[in-house]
This record gives C-alpha cells, sequence and structure tokens, in this order.
C-alpha cells in the first residue's frame, strides 16, 4: 500500500498538498493536524504499507506538523501502525524543507532509520516546484551525502531548489529517482 499524509494546518499551502494528493493513486491519504493523528491514518489501512509520503514544512533535522517536530518514539508507533514489518523495503518520503541538511538533518536520518526499520528519504535543501537534493538512507547504512550540500557560505542560509542542482524532480513526480539511492 501507499500512503499520503500531509499537514492540514498550514492554510495555503496545506490546500496546495490536497490539491497535489490527486496527482497520483494512493491507496490511502489524509490531511493531519499532529503526529498522533498521523499514527491513527497510518493504523486504517487494512493491508500493510510500503510507502508512505508526508508532505509539510520540514526544518534541518525534523519534518514537522503544525510547527511541532517528530520524535523517534512518534517515528516507530508510525512504523508500527503501517505494519513496515510484514513488507520488504518500507520506505518514508518526508516531502519537506531542509530535513536532510546540515548535521541535525544527518542525526535525524540515522534516528528515524533506527527507529521505523525502513529506508528514510528527504531532502537538503528548500524545495517548492523543484525539489533538489533527495537522498534515501537504507537500514545498515551510514549517511553518504553532503549534508552541508546547499547552504550558501555567505549566509549560511539554506537553498532554494534550482532544475539544475544535484539530484533534482519536479513536484509532480510521484517516485523516488534511483539516483537518490545509495
Amino acid at each position: 500500500m501507499r500512503i499520503l499524509l500531509y499537514d492540514n494546518t498550514q492554510g495555503f499551502m496545506s490546500w496546495i498538498w490536497w490539491l497535489g494528493s490527486f496527482l497520483s493513486s494512493w491507496d490511502h491519504k489524509a490531511g493531519v493536524a499532529s503526529w498522533d493523528e498521523a499514527i491513527t491514518e497510518a493504523a486504517k489501512c487494512r493491508a500493510p504499507v510500503r510507502e508512505i509520503q508526508f508532505w509539510g514544512h520540514g526544518v534541518a533535522g525534523s519534518p514537522l506538523i503544525n510547527g511541532f517536530s517528530v520524535s523517534s518514539e512518534m517515528l516507530y508507533g508510525l512504523a508500527e501502525a503501517a505494519r513496515f514489518r510484514r513488507v520488504a523495503n518500507p520506505f518514508i518520503w518526508f516531502r519537506c524543507c531542509e530535513v536532510f541538511s546540515r548535521s541535525s538533518g544527518e542525526r535525524f536520518a540515522i534516528a528515524a532509520v533506527r527507529a521505523t526499520n525502513a529506508t528514510i528519504i528527504a531532502h537538503t535543501r528548500v524545495i517548492g516546484i523543484f525539489q533538489s537534493g533527495g537522498y534515501a538512507l537504507r537500514p545498515g547504512e551510514c549517511v553518504w551525502w553532503d549534508s552541508y550540500e546547499g547552504i550558501d557560505n555567505n549566509t549560511g542560509r539554506t537553498t532554494r531548489s534550482q532544475p539544475w542542482y544535484k539530484n533534482t524532480i519536479f513536484a509532480f513526480r510521484m517516485s523516488v529517482p534511483h539516483s537518490w539511492w545509495r
């Protein structure tokens, strides 16, 4: 099964994410206002889930729902609710800005893989219609990308995605490119 969860607390952006949810055939999709709601929605699926995409805001080291970071305990609960243990190669794709950026992004990637025993996919850059800096970390792997990719040396800020940057997709693409896997 494939499910889509998006943050429904962000006004206009929530409307964009809701509209975008019609771009692909999802087995289940829902707007959520908390990580607890995300777990509840994953548990509603009758069959084990192989893919979860989460659309929302993010900061270096964490995806956000309603401004709140996710904990390892919540990620574990999400993986359990989705019954990840019953499928081969499950993954969560956080389509959020900067989640894999900086050293906090590296720590998040490692902790999320440990908590879920699943592949975690996220971005090192600010994303929008173009989504750059996408990478996947599988169980048993070490962080293999430059987590400071996309940091402006002059300002220290994360740069906005551009079509010519490494590992970039258009927002309407719903599948993970092979180049994002090590």
